[in-house]
């Protein structure tokens, strides 16, 4: 019996295993510090559905909640996706430079399958309790419908919200080929470049290729829990994470230099 209970359990191990990592390049990354106690743990009453699990808000291991048209990559996914699937309004440079540095020196398509799962919550379409399989005790899903930017969670702050209304065109470009952009641009950074001691950028690809929300963010990560270095994969003190992609050569970017103050006239 003991035996039997280990071959099923590491069979089902094995198989969730290759769920989350399908299709990505980061099946080699080392994990973060987890997610208990982190934002994204939401099982405190305060985020709406009073539940013992974590993970349930976006994955559960048998009959999983449903996946969507536009999604490419559903890791046993819970939760209902964004209604702005395959409709947001991407970022773009304005009227700037058409090509050199100061260009946008890639093709900006619609957010990928791994992006629109982080959208389902944070683009405010979906309520963070729209999901399935709840259990003994737990709120019904839907019940006293909980959004990112209203009620308990940061009531009228949009500091969460990203691509309200569908709109991306004031955020960090997604959905578009790294290599593209570096193929282009002097100031991306190789793909070979380290991002942390045991990650490089290509690591943090989705594909391969694209660029995501999950190139910038691990979201199951507690070690940059705070402030504006939420999830990143590491901190970016003195723009330290920004300038592994970007790389400005200049004064400006070297943190050995005197930081500069100055007091309104």
């Amino acid at each position: 019996m003991k035996k039997t209970l280990f071959i099923g359990l590491a069979l089902g191990i094995g198989v969730f295993a290759l769920s989350m990592s399908s299709g990505t390049a980061m099946a080699n990354l080392t994990g973060g510090e987890g997610i208990v106690g982190s934002s994204h743990d939401l099982s405190a009453a305060a985020y709406g559905d009073a539940q013992s699990r974590i993970c349930v808000f976006c994955h559960h291991p048998h009959n999983a909640h449903k996946t969507d048209a536009n999604l490419t990559y559903s890791p046993l996914w819970n939760h209902d996706v964004t209604t702005n699937a395959g409709s947001f309004t991407t970022y773009n440079n304005g009227n700037g430079p058409t090509s050199g540095r100061n260009a946008l020196n890639a093709t900006i398509g619609q957010p990928g399958g791994v992006s629109l799962l982080c959208l389902s919550c944070h683009d405010g379409s979906v309520a963070l309790n729209a999901y399935s399989n709840t259990q003994a005790g737990g709120s019904a899903p839907g019940a006293g419908d909980q959004f990112i930017n209203s009620g308990s969670l940061h009531p009228g702050d949009n500091a969460y919200t990203i691509g309200k209304g569908g709109d991306l065109s004031n955020h960090h470009p997604i959905g578009f080929n790294y290599y593209e952009a570096m193929d282009n641009d002097p100031e991306i950074a190789n793909v070979t470049k380290q991002m942390t001691s045991s990650t490089k950028i290509k690591d943090l690809l989705y594909g391969g290729t694209q660029f995501e929300c999950v190139s910038c963010h691990d979201v199951h990560n507690t070690q940059n829990a705070s402030g504006a270095e939420r999830f990143l994969w590491k901190s970016n003190d003195h723009s330290n994470f920004c300038l592994t992609c970007h790389e400005k050569g200049s004064t400006h970017t070297n943190p050995n230099w005197a930081v500069a103050t100055a007091t309104a006239p």
